[in-house]
Parts: C-alpha cells; sequence; structure tokens
C-alpha cells in the first residue's frame, strides 16, 4: 500500500516537470589569503576559482551560491566577488560579520531569502541574499573586476548567458587574520516551474 502514494507523488513531480536544478561545483580549497601564514592580507588561492558551466538552456530566472566550509578568525575581512561568463559582477559578501571567528561555516546565496548577511554580529549558517557594506569603496585586487558591478542580486548574473566560465574572486582587505573556503557551488532554475531551465 505504501508504495502506491509514492508513485502517484513520483508521477505528479514528473509531469510538473519539478526536478533538481542543474548543479555545478568545485572542491578545491581557498585559501584566504595566498601566502598564508607570513601573509594575512591580499587576494586568495586561487584567484579566482572557477567553475565551467554547460548544457544550461534558458531561460534562467534564479540562481543560488553556496560558500561551504569557511573558516576565517575575522571574516569581516572577506571581499567576495562573482563574475559570470559575460562578464556581468556582483558582490556576494563584503565586510560581514564583525570580528567574530567562523570554522566550517556553510553560506547559501539566494535573492529571495529573507534576510541579508549581518554587518558586526557574527555569521551563521543559512541562506541570505547576497550583502555588501563594503559598497563606499571595496575593491578587490586586480585583475578582479573593479566598481561599479554590475548589480547587487544573483538575477543580474541569471539574466545573461550561464553557460561558460564563472568566476570567484575572494580577497582579505585588511591584516591579521586568513582562513579558507571549502569549496562553492552554483545552481540555476527556472522560476516558473521551480525546475532547471
Amino acid at each position: 500500500m505504501s508504495a502506491a502514494p509514492a508513485a502517484v507523488a513520483a508521477a505528479l513531480i514528473a509531469a510538473a516537470g519539478l526536478t533538481a536544478a542543474p548543479s555545478f561545483s568545485s572542491s578545491a580549497a581557498i585559501m584566504i589569503p595566498r601566502g598564508q601564514p607570513a601573509v594575512t592580507r591580499g587576494p586568495a588561492d586561487a584567484y579566482p576559482s572557477e567553475i565551467n558551466v554547460s548544457g544550461v538552456a534558458g531561460p534562467v530566472t534564479s540562481m543560488t551560491v553556496t560558500l561551504s566550509n569557511i573558516t576565517h578568525s575575522h571574516p569581516t575581512d572577506l571581499d567576495v566577488l562573482l563574475e559570470s561568463p559575460n562578464g556581468r559582477t556582483v558582490m556576494i559578501m563584503s565586510d560581514c560579520g564583525g570580528g567574530a571567528d567562523v570554522n566550517g561555516l556553510t553560506l547559501t546565496f539566494r535573492d529571495d531569502a529573507a534576510e541579508k548577511l549581518p554587518d558586526s554580529v557574527a555569521l551563521t549558517a543559512g541562506t541570505f541574499r547576497p550583502t555588501d557594506f563594503g559598497v563606499n569603496g571595496d575593491q578587490l585586487p586586480l585583475p578582479a573586476p573593479q566598481r561599479p558591478f554590475t548589480g547587487n542580486t544573483l538575477s543580474a548574473l541569471a539574466a545573461g548567458t550561464v553557460n561558460g566560465v564563472w568566476r570567484l574572486w575572494i580577497a582579505d582587505d585588511a591584516d591579521g587574520d586568513s582562513g579558507s573556503i571549502g569549496g562553492w557551488s552554483i545552481s540555476f532554475t527556472d522560476a516558473r516551474t521551480g525546475g532547471p531551465p
């Protein structure tokens, strides 16, 4: 008897097109900054970290970005910029979380999240909107794209082509602390169906 409801549910999901959105990831650790422990300020290693996206057919109406296993002794030092294959840019986090250290934290970013990251309160795991408290001047070291960026939402990136190389530029903008990110991923959704584009 229990198999029948499961089969019905599966058929309904298939009929609605609610399959998993395509996801792409990099599991390579990113050291922030490059050259630690002797160096505690500057660009990450790798700079940028890259994910190659292919086979995504439009339209893409929303996207999700996840940073996994974030460890840093002063996370407000972090500037994290995402660049799409066509050069559109959004700072997904900058100057967030104050001086409370984090260890093994995972942050997910979506435009429809209920909250932004905090400015001076300790970071906690969850889903947040892109958050840029360094808007009045933080620039990442070249060759990263410079301000002004394309926008402050992920939809500003999803509006263009999504196939190609996505670049994550990360830097530590102050002396004295260091950390790492264990990996990152991006996924794309057609908001009309909740499934893949």
